[in-house]
Formats: structure tokens, sequence, C-alpha cells
């Protein structure tokens, strides 16, 4: 499914949102920039499993589950928050390229007057860079580096210990180390040159061979990299990897075992909290365990990264549950805070479908499906067309 956002001013189209495997890997939000903000979204290659607040939308619900965006307006630009934490994901960026986020990946993007910063605090981006402008640069900043990219395939990768790489499997990238000069970085090359970091198969699959411009593993030097004499230890198994109440348990265990709230383990607890509540909801269909452990997150992460996904998720819970009431409530909360967000239309859909069942009729129901219809968006803009033909 691949996820699009359109400014109707400036008619820029964005496919958003990438793949992921229908296992459950750890929840993340969107909220996509200012002027893109107003056509929602089918998403690129498996689904990530992002809420959109309702079941009726469960075709672009499964939007969210690995990569979170979030949208904070800052003036004629437009930010956009990564976080991608059990599974690469793949993101379009419209007319400026395409990235693949690793697993654990925290990265901002920018953009403002054409010109973009990606600024990759942890993980790992494999990059497919378009051609620009000279007055619009695309930089990557990261915690060892700043490089500026004209056009070209590259991937980037921000350690914990504050160290980065780049590989280059197309192209070139003027590379400065904080504190040194500029180099060039080309095809085949990484810096440093020690490093041993490059993209895994699964990355290069989900790039897809549009996007590489015939760069493949070799083209990032991996050859050069020297393999371990003996295979390293099978890695424990992940959250992902698990289903139904194992699953949840495992999500769980990570949530309180997280030792703050702020930060990366922050981020991650969040994410758990998120992920358990998917899988109560959407694998073993508990709404009202599902809309407990939704409750707990928005409580204990008033300002996280996933706030808007946990209360659309209770919004989707609630109208489960059959209490019409407070999802409204909940739902007025939502529009009253994004008058004009990403969902606002989605919102406007489903406070129609609660009136008309309420009602039994369409008198305050057409009005709320002619503010969604203003702005619609798959998979619920034809439920919304054929519920405003019924009311005429």
């Amino acid at each position: 499914m691949s996820v699009a956002w359109e400014n109707s001013e400036a008619r820029e189209v964005t496919r958003r949102a990438g793949r992921v495997d229908a296992n459950p890997p750890a929840g993340a939000r969107a909220r996509v920039w200012q002027t893109l903000q107003q056509r929602r979204a089918r998403e690129v290659d498996r689904p990530a499993r992002r809420r959109l607040g309702w079941a009726m939308f469960a075709a672009g619900a499964a939007c969210a589950a690995t990569i979170a965006f979030v949208l904070v307006p800052r003036s004629r630009g437009t930010d956009l928050t990564i976080s991608a934490s059990a599974e690469a994901a793949t993101i379009d960026l419209a007319g400026d390229g395409r990235v693949v986020a690793g697993p654990g990946t925290l990265a901002h993007f920018y953009r403002q007057d054409g010109a973009v910063t990606l600024t990759v605090e942890r993980g790992s981006l494999l990059a497919h860079v378009k051609p620009r402008k000279s007055n619009a640069p695309f930089v990557i900043e990261t915690p060892a580096f700043r490089a500026r990219v004209v056009g070209t395939v590259l991937r980037v990768v921000a350690h914990d210990d504050a160290s980065a790489s780049i590989a280059v499997g197309h192209g070139a990238v003027e590379v400065t180390p904080r504190g040194g000069s500029p180099r060039i970085v080309r095809t085949g090359e990484r810096w440093p040159a020690t490093s041993q970091d490059v993209p895994s198969a699964d990355e290069i699959a989900r790039m897809g061979a549009a996007d590489l411009e015939g760069a493949d593993l070799a083209s990032f030097g991996a050859a050069s990299i020297a393999r371990p004499a003996t295979p390293a230890p099978a890695p424990k198994p992940s959250c992902a990897s698990m289903h139904g109440e194992e699953a949840i348990d495992c999500w769980l265990a990570i949530a309180d075992g997280a030792e703050s709230t702020d930060g990366a383990a922050g981020v991650r607890a969040e994410s758990a909290l998120y992920q358990a509540g998917w899988i109560r909801m959407h694998e073993l269909h508990d709404a009202a365990f599902a809309l407990g452990i939704w409750e707990r997150q928005r409580s204990r992460f008033p300002r996280g990264v996933l706030f808007d996904e946990a209360q659309t998720s209770i919004i989707d819970a609630l109208v489960a549950l059959h209490r019409t009431r407070a999802a409204e409530v909940e739902i007025a909360d939502y529009l009253r805070a994004h008058p004009t967000g990403l969902r606002s239309a989605e919102m406007h859909f489903v406070r129609g479908t609660l009136l008309a069942a309420e009602d039994g009729s369409c008198r305050r129901a057409a009005h709320e499906l002619d503010l969604a219809l203003a702005h619609p968006s798959s998979p619920w803009a034809s439920r919304a067309r054929a519920a405003r033909a019924r009311c005429r």
C-alpha cells in the first residue's frame, strides 16, 4: 500500500509510509508536512501499521507499525520525524526522493523553500536523492559529519556512540567530518574508509530497482568488507516475530522495563505500548483490553511522538465497543487540536457515520460528510461518497 499526501495549492504529491510485514513491529506515527497534509495515503511496499483511528480504515490502519511520522508546522517549512523500531520501512519523499529506514532508526526531515535537511540521530537510512537545483541543497546531518547531496544513492548510519558512516552506491557526495575538511565520496566508497556499514539485502529489495539507479550491494563496497571467520550467534527473537499473547507480553515487558520516558528509551517504551494495543485489538479482537493499553500509553506519554496515534486508536476501540458518546468526545478533541490536520477529514467521516447511526437520518451527518469529502482519500472516501449520496 502507498501513502500519498497532496497539497491542494501546490499539487505536490508524496507517497509516504513504507512497506512493513504484517507481523507486529513497534508502532509509529505520522504528521506529514503542513503543505502536504490534506491527502492521506496508501502505503508503499508492505503495510506499515499506522493507526487511522477507526476500524473501517483497516487497510490504511496497517500503516504505522514500524514507522512514525510527526508533522510540526514551521512557517512555510515541513518537519517530518521518522522513527522505525522493529523493521525496515520505506518512505517516498515525492520530488526529494525515497528512503528506507532501518530498524531502530530515528531521523528528522526538514524542508523549506526547496532545501532539505535530513538529520539522522540513530539507525540507518538508505536513500535515493533525486537530482536537485544548486539553490535547493539536500543536506544530511549526523553526529560525525555533514554531507551535501546533489542526486545519488547512499546509505547513512548513525551509531549509539556518536560515530557515523556513509556509503555511496551511485554518484558522489561531499562529506565534511566534524572539525575536518570536505572530501568527495564516490560510488563504491565509504567514509570512514574503515567502516563496515553497508545495506542489507532486505533494504536493497525495499528500495527497488527503479530507485537504485543500477546500484546493488557490490556498488556500496560490500565485497571489500572482511567477513567474520565464525558465524555470529543467532539473535534473540524479537517481539515483532511473536504473535498473540506472547507478543503482547513481550511488548509490555519492554514498556515496563524502560528506565525513562524521555529520549530513545521513551520512544521505544511508547511504541511498545502502542503495538501491544494493536495486537490486542486487531489480532485478538479484544477492544476493551486494547483501549486500556492505549489509555495507559496516552497517560504515560502525554507529549509522546505517538500521542495522536494513541488518540485515534482509542477512537477505534470506543467505536468497536459502541461507546458512541465517548468516541464523539475524542473526535471533537482531535478536531479542535488539528482542525486541518493529517486525519481531520477522516475524523469528520467517522463523526458523520456516528451521527447518522445515532439520529437515524442525515440531519447532522450531512455536514460532517461534506467536510470529509473536501479532502477524500482511500480507503474511506468511497464509503463517504456513498453515505453522502444516500443523504441526498
